[in-house]
């Protein structure tokens, strides 16, 4: 033990949690884990036993069931298709609550353009224009 270790209290016992704890597993191949690996392989040997393409392509439906894409938001393919599908087929109005300032302050909604949408002013109410 040397002169730096000495501890005398509890609050000295301290360790930094490493980034991504949760999600802490080594990576191999394309950033790939080990699971992950073994999934592309099932994929990739069953239909390789009908001819070396189609174990090639089962390879890349593999990959992409398992990969996680940043353009994707962090998401595997079938996440991100199945969220997609689900937005297109279940669209649904966004609503919120009219939280105003107290007091007589009042502020506008516009668009892009600059245009306004609505305009809340000190009475509480929402003026369409």
């Amino acid at each position: 033990m040397t002169g730096q270790d000495n501890i005398e209290s509890v609050d000295d016992l301290q360790y930094d949690w490493p980034p991504n704890v949760l999600r802490y597993e080594q990576r191999f191949l394309f950033g790939l884990t080990v699971t992950d690996l073994l999934v592309i392989a099932g994929c990739m040997i069953i239909p390789m036993m009908l001819h070396v393409v189609v174990g090639l392509l089962g390879g890349l439906v593999g990959l992409l069931l398992v990969k996680r894409f940043d353009g994707l938001g962090e998401r595997r393919l079938p996440e991100y298709l199945l969220a997609r599908l689900r937005h297109r087929c279940d669209r649904r109005p966004v609503t919120l609550p009219r939280i105003l300032p107290a007091g007589k302050g009042s502020f506008e909604i516009t668009d892009l353009d600059g245009n306004v949408l609505a305009r809340f002013g000190s009475n509480g109410n929402g003026d369409n224009s």
